[in-house]
């Protein structure tokens, strides 16, 4: 349940003049996460089966559990209209200029709404966590931050 930070990086080249009274300009705004289109009425059988199907075929370069390096897109954050179109990407290749090979000699279309469901049930669970309140967040970062540590010692 916590977020991983993509915006842009926070990085300036600052170059300074004696006597100068100018003031920074401000970081540029984080990346607005998409509008997510509903959740679709699937079992968790069906959810299960999306997330094996995910983690076979899609995780090596989308990450796991829909999370991102940064290098490859978050799926989580797909804009509607690549969930509309997403057979003719993923089963087609219709972003195969960019990168994104079909998969139609893999999957079904079937298969390929399950992966869809699992990724966009992904996004909802990340939206739910964004929407806590800040102080719950900043509590469950310092928690899993010393169970890590902790973890670390024992190991």
């Amino acid at each position: 349940g916590i977020e991983q930070q993509l915006s842009p990086a926070k990085s300036r080249v600052l170059v300074f003049k004696l006597g100068a009274d100018q003031q920074l300009p401000p970081l540029a705004k984080t990346i607005e996460w998409p509008e997510l289109p509903p959740l679709p009425d699937l079992s968790e059988e069906q959810l299960q089966q999306g997330l094996e199907l995910y983690h076979q075929n899609c995780s090596g370069c989308h990450g796991f559990n829909v999370v991102s390096n940064g290098v490859i897109p978050d799926l989580r954050r797909m804009h509607p209209v690549f969930h509309q179109q997403f057979n003719a990407i993923v089963l087609e290749g219709a972003l195969q200029g960019v990168g994104m090979v079909g998969f139609k000699d893999v999957l079904n279309a079937d298969e390929a709404e399950l992966i869809r469901s699992y990724i966009l049930s992904r996004a909802h669970e990340d939206a739910a966590a964004r929407a806590q309140p800040a102080w719950w967040q900043a509590i469950k970062q310092w928690f899993f931050n010393l169970l890590a540590k902790l973890i670390g010692w024992l190991v």
